[in-house]
């Protein structure tokens, strides 16, 4: 949660230096809706422990409204160092049309058929 809040300090001030047309949007599992405008960025931010195998992918991309852009991964800093700790995964969209948007992730192991969560994200963009 500490990780969260501070990722969330270090991101404003970037919005606030964007564009004054071009917005950057946080979503997480307890906001899974936005408005946006054509331009904006939309961030995903979601739990993740890859050393268990488990990891979140796109089972769908938001297309055509929105256009992904890349996914990162950052273990918790008061973890560094420790085998096994998890962390978060960043997943970064472009709002590039209007239009309702539906990014659906999953988490699970690639090697396996079953989905053990999925986070369905709905996006209006404006």
């Amino acid at each position: 949660m500490k990780f969260l809040k501070a990722l969330t300090i270090l991101l404003i001030p970037l919005a606030l230096c964007a564009c004054a047309t071009s917005q950057q949007i946080l979503l997480d599992a307890n906001t899974p809706t936005s408005i946006c405008q054509t331009g904006d960025t939309i961030q995903i931010i979601l739990p993740e422990n890859p050393t268990t195998g488990y990891v979140w992918k796109i089972a769908k991309d938001g297309s055509p409204a929105l256009k992904f852009e890349n996914q990162i991964y950052q273990q918790n800093s008061t973890a560094k160092n420790i085998c096994g700790a998890g962390g978060t995964v960043l997943f970064t969209f472009r709002a590039v049309d209007s239009g309702n948007a539906e990014v659906a992730l999953t988490l699970g192991r690639p090697w396996e058929d079953n989905v053990s969560q999925s986070k369905i994200f709905k996006i209006s963009v404006q």
